[in-house]
């Protein structure tokens, strides 16, 4: 197919607060593309990365280059196509030039130096409306949502107490050549020596840890379920049930009590379908290179854009191309 006429996405990186900011940028892609004021605003306001809209490569592009000149990090990539699941952890050996990563599959070797990309993902499901609460809480008390309201180790903690996962994808000349999946009390964690903890959380943070000491060029992401990508849906997998109980205790007014039950259960089938989002989102993100922005004197224009940025629709407006 001739690339003119492949479908591509154009992947933005959010910011967290825009305010009037925004307008500019929102008035030029309603007159320059015909794009929904609205719905552009929303897909660029939050905390991770949007799929701003699919279209082709030349009208795709053109938007690209509107959003590095307003310092929006964007990147142009076709849908994910995972090859494989990555692979899960059983144990691991660390060595001084490599660690060995044996899995259920197979053995994954991470060479000291490689170029590596690792998402800790929080698969409950849960972690955007944490994230909406302290918002509130923010708007509430200080009548603004600050920029840095999510710092790092803010992100990771929050991640850490809902159903942590951390994807580690080895990426070579080619793509991803090896992909590990940590889950939490799932992996023998005596390879880790004296680096280990006293508890599941601590040694999945460990191995997190220990990747990028031996990484060359590494990238770590924690907004899995926090932008807007429909190719990469994740749901809650905490079902809530609620029953009456009659007690059989009388009452001052010689009538039984009765009580409110609550029952919260982790539903296994959003389970297995939040994880297959992760692998989606993992071989998206292992393809993004670079910062989504121009080299530093360097003007954003058509050329240089493929790999980076090509042409979108926003939904919910006319087509492009």
């Amino acid at each position: 197919m001739n690339e003119e006429n492949k479908t591509y996405q154009l992947i933005v990186r959010q910011k967290p607060s825009t305010g009037d900011d925004l307008e500019p940028l929102l008035i030029r892609l309603k007159n320059e593309f015909g794009l929904d004021s609205y719905t552009a605003r929303q897909r660029l306001t939050g905390q991770g990365l949007a799929m701003f809209g699919r279209g082709n490569l030349q009208q795709t592009n053109k938007i690209a280059a509107v959003f590095q000149k307003y310092r929006f990090p964007c990147w142009v990539v076709p849908p994910p196509r995972p090859a494989f699941v990555p692979d899960r952890l059983r144990s691991l050996d660390i060595n001084n030039e490599s660690i060995d990563f044996h899995c259920r599959q197979a053995k994954v070797r991470l060479e000291r130096g490689a170029r590596v990309v690792a998402v800790l993902a929080d698969v409950s499901g849960e972690l955007n409306g944490k994230l909406v609460k302290r918002m509130i809480n923010q708007k509430t008390y200080r009548g603004h949502v600050p920029d840095d309201l999510l710092q790092q180790g803010d992100l990771l903690q929050l991640i850490y107490q809902g159903k942590p996962v951390l994807d580690v994808y080895l990426l070579g000349e080619d793509g991803v050549r090896g992909a590990v999946r940590v889950l939490p009390g799932k992996f023998n964690h005596t390879g880790l020596g004296d680096r280990g903890g006293l508890s599941s959380i601590q040694n999945l943070n460990a191995v997190r840890i220990l990747v990028e000491e031996y990484s060359g060029d590494y990238t770590l992401h924690t907004d899995f379920g926090l932008g807007h990508m429909p190719d990469c849906q994740i749901d809650s997998m905490i079902e809530t049930s609620r029953k009456l109980r009659r007690n059989t205790y009388v009452s001052l007014q010689d009538r039984g009590g009765v009580e409110v039950e609550t029952e919260s259960r982790e539903n296994q089938a959003t389970l297995g379908d939040n994880l297959k989002s992760l692998t989606r989102y993992g071989w998206l993100v292992s393809s993004l290179q670079g910062s989504g922005l121009p080299e530093t004197g360097a003007l954003p224009g058509d050329a240089g854009l493929v790999g980076g940025v090509a042409a979108t629709a926003v939904v919910g407006s006319p087509a492009l191309g």
